[in-house]
């Protein structure tokens, strides 16, 4: 019985395959096709940018992650600033890669980051006078965190939420861990859901196909 479908998605891309395939097509046309798949909607400018800002996030994001765990072993800074080396490799090359993939999406980053920033420095601010140990360095610190978080997006985010709800969750069940050791671990969510973040950006904007390029849908019916 066909009674029901399931849709199938064609892209131009995977059309350039099967036309590969089809005897009696001149290889114009799958050359052709191939290269408009190719197309992308980035530049120099826009690498140079996503590199600065893959950069400072991903250092950011590196040394904030690391900040609790390394304090707690031996290595101690040497710990942190290896952390945040390894970070920033990380977002360096996930911003050169998207800056020559996608524009768009690198300046939306820095809009994101931007955001962040005052979000957070605006929290640490109205939060200041109620804790004495906080100074003006911690208010930057605010506006450093909330910057990652920004340029990471969503994923940033998620990984806060949850490494804090982790965190907070084994604070209350563990007796050796503490506040800190909490926090420690939803920057540490932070951290890995930013970097995830600038990674699958990268990804996509080099399979995916140009905006402007139509996808053609249609559904086959199939026994059921």
């Amino acid at each position: 019985m066909l009674g029901r479908t399931r849709t199938v998605r064609v892209t131009t891309r995977s059309l350039a395959v099967i036309l590969s395939l089809t005897p009696g097509l001149g290889p114009d046309v799958v050359s052709s096709g191939r290269v408009e798949a190719q197309e992308t909607s980035g530049s120099t400018e826009a690498a140079v940018a996503g590199a600065a800002m893959g950069l400072y996030a991903g250092a950011a994001l590196g040394g904030l992650a690391s900040l609790v765990p390394c304090n707690q072993t031996m290595a101690g800074i040497s710990c942190v600033r290896t952390v945040t080396v390894l970070g920033a490799g990380i977002g360096l090359a996930s911003g050169v890669t998207l800056g020559r993939e996608d524009s768009d999406a690198i300046w939306t980053a820095y809009r994101r980051a931007g955001v962040g920033f005052l979000a957070g420095s605006a929290v640490v601010l109205a939060l200041k006078p109620f804790v004495d140990r906080w100074s003006w360095a911690d208010v930057a610190a605010g506006g450093v965190i909330g910057s990652s978080i920004g340029a990471g997006g969503s994923g940033a985010w998620i990984g806060l939420v949850a490494g804090m709800g982790v965190g907070f969750g084994l604070w209350q069940l563990v007796p050796s861990m503490e506040l800190p050791d909490a926090i420690g671990v939803g920057l540490i969510g932070m951290a890995v859901g930013g970097f995830t973040a600038w990674i699958v950006r990268a990804v996509d904007a080099g399979d995916s196909p140009p905006s402007d390029v139509p996808v053609l849908q249609f559904d086959v019916a199939v026994p059921w």
